[in-house]
Formats: structure tokens, sequence, C-alpha cells
């Protein structure tokens, strides 16, 4: 076996990436410990790597390589778990041949500090972690990935552009402080989950068309958050909107369940329309706690918010659970 195939069965055969079974490999087929780009891999000293044959990054194939830089598989189709986790002088997957890659596993690039740029075609998997605290993260463009999993792009604090066209699933955390984001445009998601959002401070504009999911803390203390799209939304979850300082005013169309705390601390939220044909289901009376809803007139002048229903609901909420306690603010549309 020579040391282009040790190093390839390195990268296969995630059974092999640890150090005691990597020196024996290297010491059976490399000669006296090997050397060159087999050797540099095991103490983590690669700086770069080119293989056109190889279709698939194990499980830590390149975990800890601190000064790799470059790298180009123009035929790998998978990523596995923490494959580059802790390479933290990758600079740009645009310097990385990967047009083919479909699957991103778990925490595959994690703390690779230095990266700023994703763009991958063809990814349509993206594991939990795989991009976490990439804190020189811009731009992440990944037009056909359909499924973000949980706290993918955690504390990329740096994070000013998403394209993620296709994706219909935002899993937990997956985009929490990342304090730079102003914007995300996701028109076909439909699940966001607990915590994807909270935390980013700077998100002032957010356009979900097809989300019907909102778990729970998904948007809290998005302080700089005034415009939310939330037409297709049936659940929003507990604190989901919560301490989101400066919005004024949402519509909801469709939505038949709110949780508690949901708007909690929204100190100018003047008006709430509510569309259902039916009661929404409201089983906490805190919802609107310390908003203009409530009856906390702080930040708004003196104001008091209004609670917009259905012209034929609008005697039914007047005594319904929980909305009863905001009798005064319903007004009949």
């Amino acid at each position: 076996m020579d040391k282009q195939k040790i190093i390839d069965y390195i990268l296969e055969t995630p059974e092999n990436n640890n150090p005691a079974v990597l020196s024996t490999l290297l010491d059976e087929y490399g000669g006296g410990g090997g050397s060159g780009q087999e050797k540099e891999l095991v103490e983590g000293t690669i700086t770069s790597y080119s293989n056109s044959e190889v279709t698939k990054v194990r499980d830590y194939g390149f975990y800890g390589c601190t000064k790799l830089d470059s790298i180009n598989l123009p035929n790998v189709s998978y990523i596995g778990n923490s494959a580059f986790n802790g390479c933290s002088s990758l600079t740009s997957l645009t310097s990385i041949n990967l047009p083919n890659i479909s699957y991103i596993g778990l925490g595959a690039f994690s703390t690779c500090r230095l990266l700023s740029l994703v763009n991958l075609p063809n990814a349509n998997h993206i594991g939990e972690y795989a991009f976490y605290a990439c804190y020189s993260l811009t731009s992440i463009d990944l037009p056909n990935a359909n499924q973000i999993s949980g706290y993918a792009f955690c504390y990329c604090t740096q994070l000013i552009s998403v394209n993620l066209s296709n994706a219909n699933y935002i899993g937990q955390g997956a985009f929490a402080s990342c304090s730079a984001l102003t914007s995300i445009d996701l028109p076909n998601v439909s699940y966001i989950g607990s915590y994807a959002f909270r935390d980013c401070y700077s998100l002032a504009s957010v356009n979900l068309p097809n989300a019907n999911y909102i778990g729970s803390s998904a948007f809290h203390q998005c302080n700089s958050l005034v415009s939310a799209n939330l037409s297709n939304v049936s659940y929003i979850g507990g604190y989901a909107l919560a301490f989101c300082k400066l919005l004024s005013s949402i519509e909801l169309p469709n939505v038949s369940y709110i949780g508690d705390n949901a708007f909690r601390g929204d100190y100018k939220l003047l008006s709430l329309y509510l569309g259902s044909t039916s009661i929404v289901s409201l089983p906490y009376s805190n919802t609107f706690s310390f908003t203009p809803i409530a009856g906390s007139t702080t930040s708004t002048s003196g104001q008091y918010g209004s609670i917009y229903v259905p012209a034929s609901l609008y005697s039914d909420y007047l005594t319904a659970p929980n909305w009863s306690y905001f009798s005064e603010r319903f007004v009949s549309m």
C-alpha cells in the first residue's frame, strides 16, 4: 500500500481515525512512522490535500488539522461527523473544490474560526453543529439544502447573508446568536425549531410565508425585529417572539395556538390581527405580559394595544378562556 492509499484509507475508514491506529498503519505501510501527507495528517500539520478519487471524508477525517487551509476533493459527496472540526486555518469553501457534496455531518466544520464563505450548490443535508462557532462566516449559499439541523450555524456572529431557498426545516438553535444577521427570507420553510433565531439582535425582517410551526423562543430577544410575515403559521410556542422590543404590529391569519409569554416584553406591540374562523387557543394569560395589549404603556406614549378579530367571533372572544383578560382590547373586523 503506497502513501496515497494510506491517506485514502484513513479518510474512508472512520475507525482508523485515532493516533494509535494511524501510527500502526504508517509503521506498517509508510516505513518508520510514515512521511509526507500521511504523517502530516496524523500529526495534524497538513496544510493542503487534493484527490479526485476520494468520494467520502469519514468521521474525524481532518479533525484538529489546525494548519489546513486548502483542500480539493471534486468527487466527494459525503462529509462525515467532525470531519474538519477545529481546522482553524480554513478560510473559504470557495477555495475548496466540493461541487458534488450532498451530505454534511454533525460538527463537520465546527469551530473553523477563519471560514468566511460557504458555497455548496448541491448539499441537501446540513447536520447538527455543522458550522457551529464559525465566527468569521459572513455568507452561506446552500440553494438545494432542505434541512438545516440543530445549532448548525449557531454563534456565527458575523453571518449577514443566507441563501436557503429550498429549505423546509430549520432545526433547534440553528441560527441562534447570529448577531449580525439583519433579514431572513425562507419561502419554503414549514418548521422553525425552538431557539432557531434566538438572540439575533440585528434581525429586522422575517419572511416565512409557508411556515406553520414556530417553536418556543424561536425569535426570543430579536431586539431589532420590526416586520414578520407569518401568514401561514398555526402554532406559536412559548416565548417565541418575546422581547422583540420594536415589533408594533403582526398579522396571524391562520394561527390556532399561541403559547405562554409568546409576546412578552414586546413593548411597542399595538396591533394583533387574528384571522382564524375559530377561537385561537390561549392556554396562559401571560402571553402578552409587558405589552400595550396587556395594559403596559411604558414605551408607547400612553397608547394601549388592540386585538383585531373576525366580527363573527367578537362576542366569543370576550368570554373565551384567558382571552377574557383582554376584553377591552378587542376590535371587530
